[in-house]
């Protein structure tokens, strides 16, 4: 009973695998391996235990004893890249908003819509709502430069004005009526027939 307590009690002191079973007399080993033994030594050097676990992958000539510094500097560069991060992400934001409001604009521009009062149509309306949307996407990125709170109440009048009248059915079935009419007008002859 004695000896299976024993054998079950030889593991290595660095990294905790079974020991090989003695050969000969002399004091039992601790270790392993001599890469173990050398661990060991290293640790006690820095006054760190003899089974403290190894790192998972290489980190250069550091210290055991500088691991809490080294952990902390490498917390320190993880929160430094990711507020550079989050401020690229913010600043790509921008830059494509700026970009929508500037090709909303353009698109407006060769509509003729963008200065001057025209006849309400989906298209002209549509073009000033993709500007009021890139105006109110600038407004809540607050990129500088322009008064957006102006720019955005310009483009919703504008699309108000420029949106067509909404058509009851009444009108519509007029205007039905009035198509059909003038599309079998030319049909017609000035007499009784029907020219062919």
């Amino acid at each position: 009973m004695l000896d299976i307590t024993r054998e079950a009690e030889r593991l290595c002191a660095a990294c905790g695998n079974p020991l090989p079973s003695p050969s000969g007399r002399g004091r039992p080993p601790r270790f392993c391996r001599s890469a173990c033994r050398a661990a060991a030594y290293r640790r006690r050097q820095q006054e760190e235990p003899e089974s403290l676990p190894r790192w998972p992958h290489p980190r250069g000539c550091i210290a055991l004893s500088e691991l809490a510094d080294w952990e902390d500097d490498c917390a320190s560069d993880r929160a430094a890249r990711g507020k550079a991060r989050e401020e690229r992400t913010e600043r790509a934001a921008k830059n494509r908003a700026w970009r929508r409001w500037r090709h909303a604009r353009s698109v407006a521009s060769h509509l003729g819509v963008l200065y001057g009062g025209r006849a309400p149509s989906p298209a002209r309306a549509a073009a000033w709502q993709a500007i009021a949307d890139a105006v109110a996407e600038c407004a809540r990125l607050r990129i500088p430069g322009v008064n957006w709170r102006k720019e955005q109440a310009t483009a919703e009048r504008r699309v108000t004005e420029l949106t067509p009248p909404h058509v009851t059915r009444a009108e519509y079935r007029r205007q039905q009526r009035e198509e059909r009419r003038s599309a079998r007008a030319p049909g017609r002859s000035a007499g009784r027939g029907v020219v062919r």
